[in-house]
This record gives structure tokens, sequence and C-alpha cells, in this order.
């Protein structure tokens, strides 16, 4: 299936990964295994490098804040991304982290979401939160109809196709899920989230090799 998406698509220029985050996968995830060991220090040094390196990479923002969640007090965490559209009032990504700061607050975090979208439309990661917004409150349809709009609009985001997939195999639709992973695995072949994501259905499937 792959091959002839690649045939059908033409040349496999066209179907470069369309998010185009400059923040190098690899040491992302070096970071992330910092976080999961429980080094928030570590990790928060190491991903103020990345931001440093790289100031326009989402990605690398996105686990800053992720570290910052975990070692900053409430208060400095809230302050830190709440304030900051006051600066930055055009600024999609800082209206993105607020409303990923304040995702447990659904309104506000959905108004957040929906301006960074209408800055920046073509980015994925707001999407991604909304997706999540009607996950949390169960409207699992609105989740899964949002994935399908935006992967239609968005086709070359593997960000987007790898959300959705994991979206889908955690309602056990593996068919789909395999559907995203597959272009997911054409626009970032040596991604491992990806990878393992399409391990998973895999196994699902009994498709494992063992």
């Amino acid at each position: 299936l792959v091959a002839l998406l690649l045939v059908g698509c033409g040349r496999r220029s066209t179907w470069e990964d369309s998010d185009a985050d400059p923040a190098e996968s690899v040491a992302l995830y070096d970071g992330q295994e910092l976080l999961r060991a429980r080094r928030v220090a570590d990790a928060t040094q190491h991903f103020e490098s990345l931001v440093a390196r790289w100031p326009t990479s989402w990605r690398a923002h996105r686990a800053l804040q992720d570290a910052h969640r975990q070692g900053l007090t409430p208060g400095d965490f809230h302050h830190r991304y709440t304030d900051a559209v006051e600066d930055r009032p055009d600024d999609g990504l800082a209206w993105y982290l607020r409303g990923r700061a304040l995702i447990a607050d659904r309104e506000e975090a959905k108004r957040c979401l929906d301006r960074s979208i209408e800055l920046e439309p073509n980015r994925p990661w707001a999407y991604v939160g909304l997706a999540y917004l009607h996950y949390a409150r169960g409207d699992l349809f609105s989740a899964v109809e949002l994935y399908e709009q935006t992967t239609a609009r968005l086709p070359r985001s593997r960000a987007l196709r790898l959300a959705a997939a994991n979206q889908y195999i955690e309602l056990r639709l593996l068919v789909k899920a395999q559907r995203q992973l597959e272009v997911a695995l054409v626009l970032a072949p040596d991604d491992p989230a990806v990878q393992a994501a399409m391990g998973k259905v895999q196994v699902g499937l009994n498709n494992d090799a063992g």
C-alpha cells in the first residue's frame, strides 16, 4: 500500500512532512527519556538548550512545557504560559502553549487553541489539542471527525497522522489506524514514535512476525 501511495502521488518529494519543525527528533526523544526517568532538572536544561537552538520549533517548546509542568510550582507554571500572550498577542505558538497549559479548563483551553488556529492554521498541534478536549468530555465522534477533517486538509502532517492513529488505536479501530500510519511512514520513515505505533497496530491485527 505504501508503494501504491508513492506511485499514485507522484514523486516522493511531494510527500515530505509539511510540519517543517527544525528540531531534531533524536534530541527531542533524548529529553523525553530524561523526563521518563524523572530527571526533571536535566530534562528542563536539555529542552531549554533545544529551544535556544531552534526558537521556532513548536515541538521543542511543547517538550519544554512538559518539563516545566513537572518542575515548576503551579503558580509559576501558570504565569509563565498564561502571561506570554499578553506580550505576544499575535503569536500562534504562545496561544497554543497557553491552551495546553490550561487544558483542564476546557472552555478557556478551547478559546486559546481556536485563536492559535486562526493565527497558524497550518500547524497541527492546536487541532490535536481540540481533539483531546472532545475526547476528554467523552465526545469520541467529534474527536474522530476532527482528525478526519484536518488530515484531509493537511494530508502531509506527520503529527496529525500519528495523533489520529493513536486515537484510533485507543478506540480499537486498528485498520483506520494502520491507514494513517502507512502515510505517516511515507512522511517520516525513521520516526520512532510512528514505528512504535505501527508495531502496536500490527500486533493488534495479529500480523506480528513472532
